[in-house]
């Protein structure tokens, strides 16, 4: 008699969770289907992908996400809900107990082009360099920790040189977000000759996100500074970081300053901004893939009124 009520009680308990599961995969499908009618199926940065021959449907990943209605269980497999919000945090990868979920660019509808990079970050012009979210490593970490190995290479393979002209930069660093920032206070560790500038502000992409996002990120180590010991931050809280960084280590970033061109002369690189001009050997090139808005050169493009980005919604209320 015991075990047959342990038998009921147990098959009840299954049977509830089953009906409770069936819900909550014909909601997201739900959602999954409203996304796909307004346009929001296709994510734009790099995000989950889940192998179903591999997701257990444990729901980590689920609890896991900063960003709520990203990712799902439907039909017991871990599932993309809301794609166009994901941006890419990577969370649900480590929370993930068998490993279903990997971070890519693109999908299937929708291609990303990746530069195809050397294992030191070089393009296939000798002496220009791709490191962070253009070149397909979207996290922060992982973009300082590559802003920091490009200058560690380009130090030692201008060591020898025997070019002694203080007029040409050993580097010209473009782009002020993780790896731009990484890169420039690597620069400065190895006493090199060089410039950053930044279109916009400090910050990169990071300065793109609504007030009070939450940024995953993880321990890091930044040079000149030390260890950063984050985990998860806003958007507010890891910009005031960048600030401390710079404030504390004197690094020196031009913003405001757009690229413009690049040419070639006389074995250097000469680059053309929206302020001047200078002569480099190298080039790193860690812009993110935001890019710049397309304007159509018509009268009233540039007044405050006009918005390329939507950013606060509240604004526009």
């Amino acid at each position: 008699m015991t075990i047959f009520i342990s038998i009921v009680i147990i098959a009840t308990v299954v049977g509830i969770y089953n009906v409770l599961q069936k819900k909550k995969s014909r909601r997201n499908i739900q959602k999954i289907n409203k996304a796909k009618e307004y346009g929001l199926h296709e994510p734009v940065h790099i995000h989950p992908f889940v192998d179903p021959s591999t997701c257990i449907g444990s729901g980590a990943c689920v609890k896991s996400c900063p960003e709520h209605d990203i990712i799902g269980l439907v039909n017991g497999k871990a599932s993309l809900i809301n794609a166009s919000r994901c941006i890419g945090h990577g969370a649900c990868a480590i929370a993930c107990p068998v490993g279903a979920i990997k971070l890519v660019f693109g999908t299937e509808t929708r291609g990303v082009d990746i530069p195809s990079l050397t294992p030191n970050f070089e393009t296939n012009i000798k002496g220009i360099y791709i490191v962070g979210e253009l070149g397909g490593m979207g996290l922060i970490k992982n973009a300082v920790t590559q802003g920091r190995e490009v200058i560690e290479y380009i130090n030692c393979s201008i060591r020898h040189s025997d070019a002694q002209n203080t007029n040409i930069c050993d580097v010209l660093i473009v782009g002020a977000g993780p790896a731009g920032i990484s890169a420039s206070l690597a620069a400065v560790k190895y006493k090199m000759n060089f410039v950053t500038v930044e279109q916009d502000d400090i910050g990169g992409t990071v300065l793109q996100y609504p007030r009070h996002k939450i940024v995953m990120t993880s321990p890091m180590e930044l040079p000149m500074y030390g260890k950063v010991r984050l985990k998860e931050t806003t958007k507010e809280g890891l910009l005031d970081l960048w600030m401390q960084v710079i404030n504390k280590t004197g690094l020196k970033i031009q913003t405001k300053e757009k690229l413009l061109d690049i040419k070639m002369d006389d074995g250097c690189f000469k680059v053309f901004t929206s302020k001047g001009d200078y002569l480099t050997k190298n080039i790193v090139l860690a812009i993110g893939r935001r890019g710049t808005p397309r304007k159509l050169g018509v009268p009233g493009e540039n007044l405050p009124k006009v918005s390329y980005r939507l950013l606060e919604p509240e604004q526009h209320q």
